[in-house]
Order: C-alpha cells, then sequence, then structure tokens
C-alpha cells in the first residue's frame, strides 16, 4: 500500500464518528441522524430481507442507529419520515441560533 493510500485511510478512520444510538443531544447529532436515515431510507436502494428472512445490511444499519431494522418498504420509508422530520428541526434551530447572533 503507498503512502498516499495510507494517508487517506488514516484520514477516513480519524474522521469517521460514531452512530448517535441515542435520542440526538445536539444539533450536529441531529443532523446526522436525521440525514442517515434519510439517505438510506427514502429512495431503498436494495432489499431490506435475503430469502431466508434474515436481515440485510442496509436493514441492519437502521439497528446500529438506534432505530428498529424495517422489515418491509413500508416501515422503511417510516424511517425516511423520521429522519426528516429531524431534519426540519435541525434547520429551525440553526435558523434561530442566526437570528440570535445578529
Amino acid at each position: 500500500m503507498s503512502k498516499t493510500q495510507q494517508r487517506i485511510i488514516a484520514k477516513a478512520v480519524k474522521d469517521n464518528q460514531p452512530a448517535v444510538r441515542a435520542k440526538p443531544k445536539s444539533d450536529q447529532e441531529l443532523f446526522r441522524k436525521g440525514s442517515f436515515l434519510v439517505k438510506q431510507f427514502k429512495n431503498l436502494q436494495g432489499r431490506l430481507l435475503m430469502q431466508g428472512g434474515q436481515s440485510t445490511e442496509l436493514a441492519l444499519s437502521a439497528l446500529k442507529w438506534g432505530e428498529p431494522v424495517p422489515k418491509n418498504a413500508t416501515a422503511a420509508h417510516r424511517l425516511a419520515k423520521k429522519g426528516e422530520k429531524m431534519l426540519e428541526k435541525y434547520n429551525k434551530l440553526k435558523e434561530i441560533k442566526e437570528r440570535n447572533e445578529r
């Protein structure tokens, strides 16, 4: 592995933040969790269950973020709606902070 590749990997590992499992406490956590849910579950790019009925990595990613594992598209879209609400709340908080700084 070249030094450039090592540097890129080291930066990616350093920048990687753990999943927000509990209720988001800060604005940044609210944004991260909301954007994750929307990106992963709004327009599904894969299956949620394998043929044997086991959950796929896509479905299990919700569990890593403290959300229930979606078993069907309706449950996945419900998670996406939850993420959209989080992003709306984040934007409102951001606007309030900007108004207070003026």
